[in-house]
C-alpha cells in the first residue's frame, strides 16, 4: 500500500514540475518574441533643430499602446512633460503640424517642440475653446 500512494506522490510530483518548467519555458520565448515584435522605440525630443532628450520605450509599453491606440497620446504627453506645455491633441492635431512623427521602420516617435501651437489654437489657426467656456450639450 505505501509503494501505491509513493508512486502517485512522485507521479504527481513529476507532473507538476512538468507543467511549470513548460510555463517557463513559454514565458520566455514568449518575451523574446514581444521584444523582437515590439523592442527598440525610442522617443526623440527636438527643439530648434536640437535632440534634447532621447528616451527608450520597452516592448511592453509599446505593446500596451498597440492594443490600446489611446495610450500612445498619454504616454508621449508625460515623456514630454518636463520639456513644455502640449497645446494640441498629438495624434490629431500634432500629426498635421509635424510635431509628432512617426517612424515604424525606425522604431522612432519623434515630437518637435517648435511646432507646438501657441496656446489657445487649434491645427486650422482657430482660437479653441477651454473646458470652461465651451458649451455643454445634452
Amino acid at each position: 500500500m505505501d509503494w501505491i500512494v509513493s508512486g502517485v506522490l512522485v507521479n504527481l510530483l513529476s507532473e507538476f514540475l512538468v507543467v511549470v518548467a513548460g510555463v517557463l519555458f513559454a514565458q520566455f520565448i514568449r518575451n523574446r518574441l514581444d521584444h523582437r515584435r515590439f523592442g527598440g522605440w525610442r522617443v526623440i525630443i527636438k527643439r530648434q533643430a536640437e535632440v534634447i532628450d532621447i528616451r527608450t520605450v520597452s516592448s511592453g509599453k509599446i505593446k500596451q499602446i498597440h492594443e490600446i491606440p489611446e495610450e500612445l497620446s498619454v504616454f508621449l504627453k508625460g515623456v514630454t512633460s518636463g520639456y513644455g506645455w502640449i497645446n494640441c491633441d498629438l495624434l490629431t492635431d500634432g500629426r498635421e503640424l509635424g510635431m509628432l512623427v512617426e517612424d515604424a521602420a525606425g522604431r522612432t516617435y519623434t515630437i518637435d517642440m517648435d511646432c507646438n501651437p501657441v496656446q489657445g489654437r487649434t491645427a486650422a489657426g482657430e482660437p479653441g475653446q477651454s473646458a470652461q467656456s465651451a458649451p455643454m450639450s445634452m
